[in-house]
């Protein structure tokens, strides 16, 4: 029955590269057994159908297609029979070693009659083959991470349709100077011209550069219609054998970032509509592909800089994930990724914490997760100040939310900072006690010579009972100081001087609770910051008064002592 109505069936094992065919499908064949290679039934085809149904047989092989259908011609002994064939049914894994199985039927169908109707037929098939085309690429980018060979494959199917000629991409640089050759296929026999084609100065084909970067497409089937304006480009193309080139712009979004084009350089062709909306189809897939694949790259490049710096900059990093019970209350939270800087502080590999709850490490987590909670309410950032006692280290924090329960913290080592801070809490007590208690006065004075602190002794020797009383009287308006002292203190960095200090005379500039006179020896030294910037004085005395006075009953003993010596040697024997 199946022999009265000229149909058949196939299977496909792919692994194994033959058909398995009916009884019909043999006997029109002529085949001594019931299989036929897939290379073989391929020769059958007739040469004008050859690569069109091997390429759409590839791509039933590779895209896992679960509806195929084909009306073609193939040449046997007897003349040319046309056959419409049909997938029925796809196995994976059946076949040889585990390939792939395809089942379909055959039936043999009669020739078109009209010429009218055989280049429709031939029409849609081409059309058909077009689509074919751009449904694997697609199916390419998707599947392929290599970019550039998907795009290079491209360039070969458009190679494949159009024999004789060269294929390829250009791009231009950022400021539209320049335009290099970036890909580039070629049929047997023809000149490759990529190495060539790099770094084209765009003033040297300035009408090709003006119609590509307005968008507009070039389509020649012969150099002859170039413009005149296009002499430059008549003689760089010619020079190049090209016969007919089609040209379509690569864009993303409103802006021209290259061009595709196809050069035929052994037979001149007559572009019709069908020809540009195919090959524009695949500029506009290699463009979107190519950039998607920059958009990745860039975010691949991002988040590498990104990790690279949470990994290894000087700052811990860990980023928390909160966990609520079934009313949406905080129940516990668990880390989920630190850096490297965290290990130091923790003393523990960060294997043994990251994704474990904090309530199976900490015994007393509470704190923690209510500090958590009021970053998660307040929706901002919170500082705290942290004691590791495991590696005695101390942190300062930077906590907030970056989403919807989670939590990131970014601290520093502070530990260097609270020893030098505590250090420093030393020092300054310890120098205010000494200030307070040194047997000597000291006064301290801003840079115009107003008072803004003594000490306990140099209280004692003016007689002041209040600090308060006498805080911001100026040096320089002291009437117990010569006006030339005044003149060396401003002028000199270094100034020390002896005073018969009245009481009396101060009077006015300051209340003293004493009348008498003391004698005093006072060293005067600016005062300077870090950067050498003036900012005050610091004043030391010393009441000397006790001293001169046992001095000057010594000198007056002496004396004495001399001229009763002198009296009694004078004295008459």
């Amino acid at each position: 029955m199946s022999s009265l109505a000229q149909i058949g069936w196939w299977e496909a094992d792919f692994l194994a590269g033959h058909y398995v065919c009916s009884d019909f499908l043999c006997d029109l064949l002529g085949l001594e057994g019931d299989t036929i290679s897939f290379m073989d039934f391929q020769n059958l085809i007739r040469e004008d159908y050859r690569e069109q149904i091997v390429q759409e047989f590839r791509a039933n092989a590779n895209i896992h297609k679960d509806f195929y259908e084909q009306t073609f011609p193939i040449c046997l002994k007897n003349g040319e029979v046309w056959l419409h064939t049909r997938l029925a049914l796809r196995e994976k894994g059946t076949g040889t070693n585990g390939g792939d199985k395809s089942f379909g039927v055959i039936q043999r169908v009669e020739a078109p009659k009209e010429v009218e109707q055989k280049n429709t037929l031939r029409r849609v098939n081409d059309l058909l083959r077009r689509q074919n085309y751009i449904s694997q690429s697609l199916l390419r980018f998707l599947h392929d991470d290599d970019v550039d060979s998907c795009i290079m494959e491209i360039l070969n199917d458009v190679l494949s349709l159009y024999q004789g000629g060269r294929v390829y991409i250009f791009e231009y640089n950022e400021d539209y100077t320049h335009h290099s050759c970036t890909y580039e296929v070629v049929s047997e026999g023809v000149s490759k011209e990529k190495n060539k084609q790099q770094s084209i100065p765009v003033n040297e084909t300035r009408w090709w550069c003006e119609q590509i970067l307005s968008g507009k497409p070039i389509i020649l089937t012969s150099l002859k219609q170039l413009p005149e304006e296009a002499e430059d480009e008549y003689k760089f193309l010619d020079a190049q054998g090209i016969c007919s080139l089609m040209v379509a712009p690569l864009m993303a979004g409103d802006r021209v970032w290259g061009f595709m084009g196809i050069d035929l350089v052994e037979s001149y062709r007559e572009w019709s509509n069908e020809d540009f909306q195919w090959f524009s189809s695949l500029a506009n897939i290699i463009s979107i592909c190519i950039e998607l694949r920059k958009a990745k790259d860039r975010v691949v490049r991002e988040q590498s800089f990104l990790s690279n710096l949470f990994h290894f900059m000087p700052l811990g990093y860990i980023r928390m994930s909160v966990v609520r019970d079934e009313n949406g209350q905080l129940l516990d939270y668990k880390i989920t990724d630190v850096n490297k800087a965290c290990s130091r502080f923790f003393a523990r590999p960060a294997e043994t914490y990251i994704g474990v709850l904090a309530s199976e490490i900490y015994p007393d987590f509470s704190s923690q997760l209510l500090f958590l909670k009021e970053v998660l309410d307040n929706n901002s950032y919170r500082e705290k100040d942290i004691f590791f006692p495991q590696t005695e280290l101390y942190t300062h924090w930077i906590v907030y939310s970056p989403e919807k329960d989670e939590v990131v913290g970014l601290f520093t080592d502070s530990t260097e900072a609270v020893k030098t801070n505590r250090a420093l809490d030393r020092s300054e007590k310890l120098f205010k006690s000494i200030f307070a208690n040194i047997p000597a006065g000291v006064e301290i004075y801003d840079k115009d010579g107003f008072l803004i602190d003594l000490n306990n002794k140099d209280l004692e020797i003016f007689g002041v009972e209040n600090k308060q009383d006498v805080i911001g009287v100026n040096f320089f308006e002291n009437p117990n100081v010569p006006q030339y002292i005044r003149d060396r203190v401003r002028d000199e960095d270094l100034v020390d001087f002896r005073l018969n200090y009245s009481f009396e005379r101060a009077e006015g500039y300051y209340h003293p609770d004493r009348r008498d006179t003391i004698d005093i020896y006072t060293k005067v030294s600016k005062l300077y910051d870090n950067e050498g910037n003036f900012n005050g004085y610091i004043l030391i005395s010393i009441d000397n008064t006790e001293q001169i006075d046992a001095m000057n009953r010594i000198r007056d003993f002496e004396n004495f002592c001399s001229y009763r010596i002198m009296q009694r040697w004078d004295m008459p024997s």
